[in-house]
């Protein structure tokens, strides 16, 4: 595990006042506790749009902020009142006196797992259920800062044990620089081409012009870049996901497992007791996942080992199955809830119902959405399409958030190339983003040749990759809504405008109530709209609080005066 960052230095006083909520001080993996669930939450979301650590934020954004009204926020037996070590006692007897795995799921715990790498990151947001995972932004924080003169990515103790340090550092070192080198003339370039319009709130605008910039930077990065995520989840679900990896082939997945229990210990022990070689049941668990994975690799270089790799050469989604009979299928479970007919009577009489009178009722349903959230019901999930997607890595990590589907995804690689954003390629600086993009596959390629599963940590985040999805109507009512509006990232707005192309050609009346598909391919800010309406609901907060702060007098005039005294 990398070591902590400066700012993990405290004060006396400022350690004596954060002890009480985090599980450590100088550790980089930490729980936080004695929080209300406000304000935990409210801390992990300001954490995913900010460079510092939680524990940082916690202390100079919440606990010593006169605005938040937390600085007299104490834990102690008056203030909290319980037992901590009978309640532990109390829990373990149920679980061995009932043994319901489910009794897991009634404790949550907020933990932070900093300085980990996007492959780490990939793996806890893998969890699908019992879950939420919080990543730090690679739109809004620049991945360009050094820590002891040196860039933030995982020099991975195999690679560096190896005959292929040197060309792994300096290939991970070529690909920071050139983001690094690239950050002020791509934010110069993006202001000439969309200048501050009149009445543009200058926050805003900022905000946008930077998460233009890094978009279209945010390629170069490779996979072993640091970054910070924070989760929060039940014991059942953690216990699962840290079995999981402590199976894994990288040594910092299994090194971060050990981590994240050692911590959940001090809040959540009997529900994360099965996490360790050493527990029987984990233990037989782990050696499982093991045996199973080696099965499959040795299945698949027997059946796929002389087949010649047909490279995804752009991005693109193939529709590979679905339902013919997929529009009936969703009329019916629609109808379902709304009398006492059984199923095989429902489908009887929707197989009556007119083309026209089919297409008059899937319209009537996609009028009556306001918007993409106003969601129709179950019936939709009746029907299910199954996608080979190829993508950069980049846009991966915004599609994988979708986890109630099924997905898989393939190692990472070099092997399908990669595209120049056109941003790059308008702003001149096209020969040195290939040349730090063309570096890491060779490096990759010498480092594959032994190390197959370390060498993913030197991809860059803008070569491409594949993997597969598959999900019902419902859900892609909800991906690809939310993927294609124009404040995404392009290269995933791409992919969810395939996604919709493909079920229109194949259920057009079902795809007629997706009514908020945006397939516009505008060359725009794309931040711009969205940076503007936050900012005037930050603007609106803001009087709110200047008014609840200063006590106000009506004048005659209608005029209302603010009291010269602050209150």
């Amino acid at each position: 595990m990398s070591k902590p960052s400066p700012e993990a230095a405290y004060s006396p006083e400022e350690q004596q006042r954060l002890e009480p909520f985090v599980s450590n001080l100088e550790r980089p993996v930490f729980v936080l506790r004695n929080l209300p669930q406000e304000v935990a939450g409210a801390l992990f979301s300001r954490y995913s749009r900010s460079a510092k650590s939680v524990r940082r934020l916690l202390l100079d954004e919440f606990l010593e902020n006169d605005e938040s009204g937390l600085k007299d926020l104490k834990v102690g037996a008056a203030a909290g009142g319980i037992d901590l070590e009978r309640a532990q006692d109390f829990f373990e007897r149920i679980l061995a006196g009932y043994g319901d795995d489910s009794i897991g799921e009634l404790g949550g715990v907020h933990i932070a797992c900093e300085d980990i790498t996007n492959m780490a990151a990939k793996v806890l947001e893998d969890a699908r259920i019992g879950i939420s995972p919080l990543e730090k932004s690679s739109r809004y924080v620049s991945f360009a800062e050094k820590r002891d003169g040196q860039y933030r990515f995982l020099r991975d103790p195999d690679i560096m044990a190896s005959a292929h340090a040197e060309t792994y550092e300096n290939a991970c070192n070529s690909l920071f620089e050139t983001y690094s080198t690239l950050i002020d003339p791509m934010m110069e370039w993006v202001k000439e081409k969309w200048p501050q319009e009149a009445g543009e709130d200058d926050r805003a605008y900022r905000a946008s012009t930077k998460a233009k910039a890094l978009d279209s930077l945010r390629g170069l990065l490779p996979a072993a870049t640091l970054t910070n995520v924070g989760l929060f989840g039940n014991g059942r679900a953690f216990e699962f996901l840290m079995i999981k990896m402590l199976s894994h082939e990288l040594a910092e997945i299994r090194e971060l497992a050990g981590s994240m229990k050692a911590e959940l210990d001090t809040e959540i022990p009997s529900m994360v007791s099965r996490a360790s070689r050493d527990d029987k049941n984990g233990g037989a668990t782990i050696g499982f996942y093991e045996a199973s994975r080696g099965a499959v690799r040795e299945f698949a270089a027997e059946v796929l080992g002389d087949t010649e790799l047909d490279p995804a050469e752009r991005p693109g989604v193939e529709l590979l199955s679905y339902r013919e009979d997929g529009e009936d299928e969703v009329l019916a479970a629609l109808l379902y809830e709304e009398t006492h007919l059984s199923e095989s009577q429902i489908k009887v009489a929707v197989a009556g119902v007119s083309k026209e009178r089919r297409k008059a009722f899937f319209e009537r349903l996609g009028e009556l959405r306001g918007n993409r959230r106003h969601r129709l019901n179950r019936g939709l999930e009746a029907t299910e399409y199954e996608f080979d997607i190829a993508c950069d890595f980049g846009a991966y990590r915004d599609l994988q958030r979708h986890r109630v589907l099924s997905q898989q995804r393939q190692r990472i690689s070099t092997l399908h190339g990669y595209d120049v954003p056109d941003q790059i390629k308008d702003a001149g600086h096209e020969a040195a983003y290939r040349s730090a993009m063309d570096n890491a596959a060779l490096a990759y390629e010498q480092i594959a040749a032994n190390l197959p599963e370390q060498a993913q940590y030197v991809v860059p985040f803008g070569y491409r990759m594949r993997f597969r999805m598959r999900m019902n109507l419902r859900e892609a009512f909800h991906l690809i809504e939310l993927r294609s509006t124009p404040q995404g990232h392009p290269s995933y707005r791409h992919i969810a405008q395939e996604m919709y192309e493909r079920i229109k050609e194949v259920h057009p009346l079902a795809a007629s109530a997706m009514r908020f598909v945006d397939l516009s391919n505008r060359d725009e800010m794309e931040r711009r709209e969205s940076e503007q309406r936050t900012a005037k609901k930050l603007a609106k907060l803001e009087k709110k609080h200047e008014l609840e702060r200063y006590p106000t007098n009506r004048r005659t005039d209608g005029r209302i005066a603010s009291s010269i005294r602050y209150q």
